[in-house]
């Protein structure tokens, strides 16, 4: 093992801020694995493990969460000491402060903020308290299963309330940067990149080999164009290129010095669509046209070289949660989309206006589904749009209490916004794909499927312990979301990481994120 060496790692898309509690873009993840860490993180099997915890207990009601945390940990520059009062504050800042708008405070609704079981008033600052100097208790309302995994997410990084405080809405601007408890520590950005990180010598974690990191700096570079990232990775340029598109894959494994780690992955590819305010989307039977007349092998086949599967629900094949018998599939079959919209009476077609993320992976999709929706007389436009604009029209401003607010089930984009090529990772958790994906007042619903019935299958399945009554709750919700089809699901593509031969102790994960904690250079 050999410490130094400048790490470059190629992304496809800019970041949009460096503030973990308010990203939501996966270039914000990408970064935050440099210089942030949770309570909690995902190992790359999908068990869970400690971060700044490092043990923790739950109850036998399952209710309350003891977590113990390392002892000495220190937030970058003159902040101090990361301790259970300031994890606290973290949690606080995040759940109370309406006005910061933390993307995943709705998460903790019901179980440590809003109303309780019984009608009560939950009081976040009683039930979320420091029971020691480096021991913090989570009073939980509800049992809730899925809590650890909640505090896996770098939307709950712990940061210093003193730093938030003192720089406002600039802290995690590219111009201020941003402070944490990570390996490596904010150096300089520009909002196109590059964002570069130098390696933190106060860093909690150590392994055999010595104090972690081993690294001098990280680099991360916006490069959107995947095969100018296979160049810079071949010519050294780059060390890490943790999007490699499918198709480039066979080429890059013929170069010197570079080798390509595939899996399957947690992204799924969809067509969002606007049936709440455009018609005929509204129709069930056009969506199932839809479904019908998307060529996911062509997709398959010419956009990743065989290196993805169809998406047919709400979760990928290769989780627990999916259950095959339960799924409606809408496999390509042009005269069965004819005849369903024949059967909603729009046999003449209609025009679909499409945004897409201006990146070759979508616009190519977007190109492979306009010639299929011609078979069946629907007039597709493409319209590439920059990844930071596009998401804006399917996160409306008016659901900014949507964690509140029961009527907010009934909106969706404005009726001028008609439909979205993009895709979404969910990482490992059952209740990511299904609770996130399409209960009816969750922020990340871009769906906007509301169902009473599904609301309380989804519920109920972060009060269930047992993995097989879990499973029986997610069927249901498998089976009433794949029929309604309120987006129309493409393919789940495998991730395909290109690392030069130099770069030592870099596990792949499916959520493509790259993990540089323990990477070390070996010219």
């Amino acid at each position: 093992m050999k410490k130094g060496g400048d790490l470059v790692v190629t992304v496809a898309s800019q970041a949009q801020t460096l503030n973990p509690h308010l990203g939501d873009q996966t270039t914000d993840s990408t970064l935050s694995k440099a210089y942030s860490n949770s309570l909690l993180r995902f190992k790359q099997d999908g068990s869970i493990a400690g971060d700044l915890a490092k043990d923790w207990s739950v109850s036998d009601d399952g209710k309350t969460y003891t977590f113990t945390l390392y002892e000495g940990i220190q937030f970058h520059g003159p902040y101090g000491e990361c301790d259970a009062e300031a994890v606290r504050q973290n949690f606080l800042k995040i759940i109370t402060d309406k006005e910061y708008s933390a993307v995943n405070r709705s998460e903790f609704k019901g179980i440590l903020f809003g109303e309780g079981p019984d009608g009560e008033t939950l009081d976040p600052k009683e039930r979320i308290t420091a029971t020691g100097d480096y021991e913090i208790e989570f009073s939980l309302a509800n049992e809730d299963v899925t809590f650890p995994s909640k505090l896996t997410s770098y939307r709950t990084a712990v940061l210093p309330v003193e730093a938030l405080e003192e720089h406002g809405d600039d802290f995690g601007s590219f111009d201020t940067g941003v402070w944490a408890t990570g390996p490596f520590t904010f150096e300089s950005a520009e909002a196109s990149g590059p964002y570069e990180f130098s390696r933190n010598e106060e860093y909690f974690k150590e392994t055999e080999a010595g104090q972690l990191p081993y690294l001098d700096s990280v680099t991360y570079s916006v490069v959107p164009d995947g095969t100018v990232r296979n160049t810079k990775l071949k010519t050294g340029e780059a060390h890490i290129n943790p999007t490699v598109p499918a198709n480039k894959v066979e080429d890059l494994e013929k170069a010197n010095n570079v080798s390509v780690l595939s899996m399957p992955s947690v992204e799924r590819v969809n067509m969002y669509i606007n049936w709440r305010n455009v018609e005929p989307l509204g129709k069930k039977k056009v969506r199932h046209a839809l479904g019908h007349a998307s060529n996911r092998e062509a997709i398959k086949s010419v956009k990743f070289a065989g290196r993805a599967d169809p998406a047919w629900s709400v979760f990928p094949p290769w989780h627990w949660a999916y259950d095959e018998s339960s799924v409606s599939k809408y496999p390509y079959d042009i005269e069965k989309a004819k005849s369903l919209l024949a059967d909603a009476g729009e046999s003449d077609g209609f025009s679909l206006e499409v945004d897409v993320t201006n990146q070759p992976k979508f616009v190519d999709i977007a190109q492979i589904l306009q010639q299929s929706y011609k078979e069946i007389n629907v007039d597709m436009e493409i319209n590439p749009k920059e990844k930071g604009s596009v998401w804006g029209p399917w996160y409306p401003s008016e659901w900014d209490d949507k964690d509140e607010k029961e009527e907010n089930r009934e909106v969706g984009p404005p009726s001028d916004v008609e439909a979205l090529i993009e895709s979404i990772g969910y990482g490992f958790s059952a209740d990511g794909y299904a609770y996130l994906g399409f209960h009816s007042r969750e922020y990340f619903n871009s769906s906007f499927y509301g169902d009473d019935e599904v609301d309380a299958w989804l519920e109920e399945a972060r009060r269930t312990q047992d993995q097989a009554q879990r499973a029986e709750l997610y069927r249901k919700v498998q089976q009433k979301v794949t029929d309604f089809y309120p987006l129309i699901m493409q393919v789940w593509p495998h991730t395909n990481q290109g690392r030069r031969s130099s770069v030592k102790n870099y596990i792949a994960y499916p959520t493509r994120t790259p993990h540089v904690e323990k990477v070390f250079l070996e010219e």
